[in-house]
This record gives C-alpha cells, structure tokens and sequence, in this order.
C-alpha cells in the first residue's frame, strides 16, 4: 500500500480491532486506482449500507481483474481482512513495479521515496494526536486540582480513629534488627526460588534435547520403514504363483458345484411332478373302478361276466403300472 502512494499509515496493528472505516476507505482507494472514471457507492451509515458498499467493491474488482475476494473477511475488518486486501493490491502491485523497471527507476530511489512517505505518514498521525494530547493534558491537570483539594480537605473529613491508627502507627520505632532479617529472609527466598527456577530451566533443556534425539531416530526409523515397504512392494510373494492357481481351481470347482446344485434341484422338480402325475392317475382309476363296481351291482349276469373280464385285465393294468412305478 505505501508503494502504490496510499494516503494514510496502514499496518497490522492497525487491525488487531475491527477497523471498518479503515478497510472501506482502502477499498474504496483500490478502486479508484483500477478506474477513475467509475466509482463505487461510499455510504456506511447503517448496516445494510456497509454491506452494499463491501458487495460493491467486491464485484467491482472481480470485474476488472477477476479476483474473487471474501466479502465476509473484508465486512469483519480483522487480521484476516489484510489477505483480502493484498489479493486486490497486488495487480496494481505487479504493474507499478514493472512500469518503475520500464522507466529505468533504481531501487534504492524507490526506498527512499517509500522511506520518505512513511516518515510524512508518521508525522501526519503524530500532528493529528496533538489535539488527543492538548485534551489529556487538561484531563490530567484538573485531576490534580482535584487531588489537590481533597487532600487539603483531609484533616476535616476523617474519623478520629483513623487519627489514632496512623499516629499509633508513626509514634511505632522501627526495629532495625527485625527489618534486617525480613529482608535477609526475603532474599534467601528469591534465592531459592531463582535456583528451582533455574534447575526447571536446565531440566527443560535437557528434556528438549532427549524429545529431540527421539524424534530423529523416530524418524530414521521411519525412513527406513518406507524403504522397506517400497521393496516389499516391488517384490512379487513367492507363493502368489501357487495362490493364483489354487484360486483358479477353486473357481473351477465352484462354477461346478453351482452347475450340479442346480441340475439337482431341477431333477427334483421333475420327480416332484411325476408323483403328483402318477397320483392323478391313481386316482383315476380307483374312481373308475368304483363306477364299474356300481355298474356290476346293477348289470346282467351276462353283462356281469363281461364286466368281470374287463375287471381283470384292469386289475392287471393296474398291478403292472404299480410295479412300474416302484421300480421307477
């Protein structure tokens, strides 16, 4: 900022508190130095005009040099506001610097100028302080004309007790020998604790020394742990030939036993609908030898004799189907 000519002293301290004034009046100077024709709304009165006035300036500068900067860091006008301004400042930045190398300017010129500037800056802010000062000055003396007049209030506004205290504690002699050994003791004291103080010191350095040691073979260690690991990496098992081959073969074996799982299952299918088939059947023919027993029951001698034969060779279909399914 001091090498782009900006008017006012700015650094670090100057945003350990939210400074609002400070980063609008920068950004509002950023954006005059990118186009001084187009000038961005300066109202912070209210809240919402400082939020319009931060949004402005934000797309402002995003238009002309496509920079996105955070809104919320540059409205909390903190520490973090300065990486914000930076970003804005440092294509003009970039542009001084070569337009200075273009003319043939000299370093050191350019340090004395920022030099200069720096120290008017100082004795700009030092003059403006002046009025600060003439009113602590007028403070201070009218605090001491107060004091002045209380103290010489003093004998008429205190109780008599306060009286006796202090005149028991001044007529008091001062025992030298007592006073020596209060301050001998508190020395020893000092003492004491100026040597613990400085054994935890050495205790300290040498507890940084062994924490140190350990993090060094911590980490050689280490080092030598992912040498190995990238050995062991590049290095093929010797068992992986006989690994792919057993898992080949258990594949194969797999892919059979799902085939013969699922033929079995199927072959039991079939049966299952084979026994239903042949209990139709069975059923069937017990009806229909009922109706010829009915029949029977009701028909000629004649048609009995004819019933009789067809019985037979129906009882012998059925004794040969029924052997044909048990043996089935």
């Amino acid at each position: 900022m001091r090498a782009l000519n900006y008017p006012k002293f700015i650094s670090i301290e100057s945003f350990y508190k939210p400074n609002f004034l400070l980063v609008a009046d920068a950004l509002r100077w950023i954006c005059k130095r990118y186009c001084d024709e187009q000038e961005v709304k300066f109202e912070l009165e209210t809240e919402q005009d400082r939020v319009i006035f931060i949004k402005s300036a934000v797309i402002f500068i995003y238009q002309q040099t496509g920079l996105k900067l955070n809104p919320k860091k540059l409205y909390q006008a903190d520490v973090e506001a300065i990486d914000e301004l930076l970003k804005a400042v440092e294509p003009l930045y970039k542009a001084k610097k070569l337009n200075n190398i273009s003319e043939g300017k000299s370093d050191d010129d350019q340090q004395q100028n920022i030099q200069f500037k720096q120290i008017r800056t100082t004795l700009e802010e030092k003059l403006s302080d002046l009025g600060q000062y003439h009113t602590m000055v007028n403070d201070i003396t009218d605090n001491a004309a107060r004091l002045y007049d209380l103290l010489s209030q003093e004998t008429e506004n205190k109780v008599s007790e306060h009286i006796e205290q202090r005149t028991v504690a001044l007529a008091r002699q001062v025992d030298i020998d007592e006073v020596e050994n209060h301050v001998k003791h508190a020395l020893s004291l000092l003492q004491q604790e100026l040597k613990q103080t400085l054994k935890n010191m050495e205790n300290i350095e040498k507890d940084e020394l062994a924490v140190t040691s350990k993090i060094e073979k911590k980490k050689s260690e280490l080092e030598r742990l992912q040498t190995r690991l990238a050995q062991l990496q590049t290095v093929r098992p010797a068992y992986m030939d006989e690994y792919e081959t057993v898992e080949e073969e258990l594949r194969r074996i797999y892919s059979q036993y799902v085939l013969k799982y699922r033929n079995l299952h199927y072959c039991k299918q079939l049966l299952e609908k084979e026994k239903q088939q042949q209990s139709k059947s069975l059923s069937l023919m017990e009806d229909e030898f009922e109706e010829i027993e009915q029949q029977e029951q009701t028909a000629t001698p004649k048609a009995a004799t004819k019933i009789d034969a067809d019985l037979l060779r129906l009882e012998k279909g059925i004794t040969l189907y029924c052997n044909a399914v048990v043996i089935h």
